[in-house]
């Protein structure tokens, strides 16, 4: 085969490609205008004699064409009931598909529902979704969820994902912190979650940040997985009456760069903390 019919080959099969591209935006364009056919997918969720599955790909054809559809917000308050009744389905990919279509659409039931459920005692396989994705699915929301039931989630989890997505969701609160750190000292915790606390605290109490933070460097070195997170927070900080603290850490921060262990990742983060200003001397 030439070069040339290769190229022409190539050619015929992207025309082709793009032309069924073209098609199926045409298609999507026509279900978000079309009041019938999203009349259609909403009987589908309504009708007992459909598969799961079908209830499936209707929700998702539904979501495709959310944002940009007028009718589906002209028949909102039809589509929400018909989500609503797929909150308790027997099937999982169903009932999270229905469940995460509401969340984003800052349905009032069910954020309700979810919160009620993370709030519960129940074991993680009787609740409605996992908590971790429930803290997901309600995320959306920014007030959905209040600091006191992420703090139960964060300090009491069902599990490492829990307390990763309640630790991520956590307002940077003074009154929190306290917890945070106790977290942020805790080995047996998640490192994807300890890595986020020192930003967290370093702004909300910064003396509080670095008291904990010198205290860890001293004690397990430039080595520890979690020391590169400390010195990053340490850069955050740039409160005036934590100014003294700042330049103690920094001294203490120059002096582990030097080791011959010290891990690339401490040395990177190091270098950002001291070469943007003078550095300490010993």
């Amino acid at each position: 085969m030439s070069i040339t019919e290769y190229r022409d080959r190539i050619l015929e099969r992207l025309q082709t490609s793009s032309s069924g591209i073209a098609r199926e935006a045409d298609d999507w364009l026509e279900l978000a205008h079309s009041k019938a056919k999203i009349g259609e997918l909403i009987w589908i969720l309504n009708d007992n004699g459909t598969s799961a599955d079908e209830k499936t790909r209707a929700i998702v054809m539904m979501n495709t064409v959310r944002n940009f559809s007028p009718v589906m917000r002209k028949l909102q308050p039809e589509i929400i009931n018909a989500l609503r009744g797929q909150i308790e389905a027997p099937n999982v990919g169903l009932r999270r598909s229905a469940i995460s279509t509401l969340a984003a659409m800052k349905d009032e039931m069910v954020q309700e529902l979810l919160l009620e459920d993370i709030s519960s005692d129940k074991p993680e396989e009787e609740k409605l979704l996992p908590t971790a994705s429930a803290l997901a699915m309600l995320a959306r929301d920014e007030k959905a969820v209040p600091s006191s039931v992420l703090r139960k989630i964060m300090m009491s989890p069902p599990n490492e994902e829990s307390q990763i997505a309640a630790i991520r969701q956590m307002p940077s609160d003074p009154d929190v912190c306290e917890d945070l750190l106790s977290l942020m000292k805790d080995e047996n915790v998640p490192l994807a979650a300890r890595e986020m606390i020192p930003g967290m605290v370093s702004e909300a109490d910064p003396l509080a940040f670095l008291n904990a933070a010198t205290e860890m460097l001293n004690d397990s070195g430039e080595e520890s997985e979690l020391a590169p997170w400390l010195v990053k927070g340490m850069s955050h900080i740039s409160a005036p009456e934590a100014a003294e603290a700042v330049d103690s850490a920094k001294k203490l921060v120059s002096k582990l760069r030097k080791r011959k262990k010290a891990p690339a990742s401490f040395k990177s983060a190091a270098s950002a903390l001291l070469d943007n200003g003078n550095k300490p001397e010993q």
